[in-house]
Formats: structure tokens, sequence, C-alpha cells
């Protein structure tokens, strides 16, 4: 399994949230008002706060002869939409409509201590499994059919940072400094995508997506990159395990593609350890 790899860690990454996410066929058992009720028997002790955004819109990594030129997902409409919850609970959110479900971490103060893979997985698959039971309750199937597991990161930049340009000593081998008649950008957007395959088979199983834009970040305005790491793909079946299963391995591909994106003088200051498990 991906969770058995050994990863790199570092001591202060800088991830401000991570999303583990599942979009399933709509089922006569998940509906807006049965959603309520979920939550009220499930979830209102722990995600006491309640709020109604605009749906979703789940994208589809389409692989093979489908797939569109550049290997971009496509995103499909699918009748009237419904409201998307979400359900807070300090720094934890779970978001769920009727063909989606999300479960997000997010650093809600600069001081807040980063949480580790294992308990986002842990409570990701708790809530996922009641949901599963609640639906099956009311005579419908949970079916996956589409897996992401995202990193965001707030990358604030020292002024030495800033000679290659706004995208700073972060990216290997981005630059927007050419020296010549164009003065450094002021502002940049970098984004790109890698085919995932099954090591052994070459079997195309998801797309790893990297986007990395230059922002201004808190009252001082201090230069920062944006850089949003995610791992999208079908699971393997329609079981929890295989729900997971794709998560380990889409977390494995987005710890190590972080990595191997940036660069040896941010590796320092983020404090990277030896690979572990």
């Amino acid at each position: 399994m991906a969770s058995e790899l050994r990863l790199p860690e570092f001591e202060r990454p800088p991830v401000v949230e991570t999303v583990l996410s599942v979009r399933f066929r709509e089922t006569a058992g998940l509906t807006t008002a049965s959603i309520v009720q979920f939550w009220e028997s499930e979830l209102a002790r722990d995600f006491p706060e309640v709020a109604e955004q605009a749906p979703y819109s789940a994208l589809i990594e389409h692989l093979g002869q489908d797939a569109p030129s550049g290997g971009f997902p496509i995103q499909l409409e699918t009748g009237f939409p419904s409201p998307r919850f979400w359900f807070k609970g300090g720094a934890e959110l779970v978001q769920l409509q009727p063909d989606w479900f999300a479960y997000n971490w997010r650093q809600t103060n600069p001081d807040d201590e980063y949480v580790r893979y294992a308990h986002t997985r842990a409570r990701f698959a708790d809530v996922l499994d009641k949901l599963r039971s609640f639906v099956e309750q009311r005579g419908g199937k949970l079916e996956p059919v589409q897996c992401e597991v995202t990193y965001v990161n707030h990358i604030v930049l020292e002024d030495d940072d800033l000679a290659l340009g706004p995208l700073g000593n972060v990216l290997k081998g981005v630059s927007t400094h050419v020296d010549r008649q164009l003065p450094i950008a002021e502002s940049a957007r970098f984004a790109t995508s890698y085919l995932m395959r099954e090591p052994s088979t070459g079997q195309a199983l998801g797309r790893l997506h990297v986007v990395a834009e230059s922002a201004r970040l808190g009252a001082d305005r201090r230069p920062a990159i944006l850089l949003n790491i995610t791992a999208r793909g079908r699971p393997r079946g329609s079981s929890l395990e295989d729900t997971l299963d794709f998560c380990d391995l889409g977390r494995a591909w987005v710890v190590n593609g972080f990595k191997d994106l940036t660069t040896t003088p941010m590796h320092a200051r983020w404090g990277l350890k030896e690979d572990h498990q």
C-alpha cells in the first residue's frame, strides 16, 4: 500500500490546509434533506457550525484515449445543483453535497501546529464510513468515482528569495527573470500536471496537478507563493478501503512531488528530515 512507502518529512512545512475528498454517483439515499439528518445524528457534536455554500463541481480525470489534450480534467454538469453544506468544528471542516464529500484541516491561526496525515486520514475515514452506513440504511449505495488529495501551501518569501522573480527561489528551474529588455516580473503563475502511473504495469491511475502563483499575505502584505498540489484519480473499487488506498497513493505523490519540485535551500528552511514511513 502507498501508506507503507517511506516519504520525506518536514519539521516546518508551509502547509495551511489539507483536503481529502471523494466524488460518488448521486443516490436516492443522500438528498439535501437527508444530509441535514445525517449531520444531526452523526456530526453535530464535533461539527456544530453549519453553513450553506454554492455546490462544488468536482472535476473528473479522463485517462487514456478519452483524455483531453494537455491532460487537464473535465468538469461535468449534472442537473439542478444542490447546495453544499459546511459543517465546521474548530480547524476541521466537513463538506457534503449529494455527490461529493470532503474533510478539510485548515490552519486557523499562524501558531496552529500542522496536523499530520495519519490524523486527517482517520477523521476522513470515520465520517465516510458513517456516511456509507447512513446511505445504505436508506436503501442507497455510495459508489465512488473520483478521489482527491490536496495540500495547500503558503510560502512566505524573504527579500533574498526574490532575485529570480515573484516565484522566488522556491521551484526548481522556474524563473521569471530574463535580464534583457523586460524587468523582473511583477507577478507570475505556474501550472503543470503529471500522469500518475502504476510502476509495475504502467497503468494510468490519475494525475498530479500543481499550481503556484505569486501573492501578498497578511496585514504587512509580505510577498508569498500559493502552492496547491492535488492528486486526483479513480479508486480501484467502491469499498472504503479502495478509497483510502487511493488517498494514500495520492498523498505519496503530493509529498514526493512537493520535494521534487522545490529547491534545496527551501528544504533546509522547512527542516527536511530523513525519509521516513
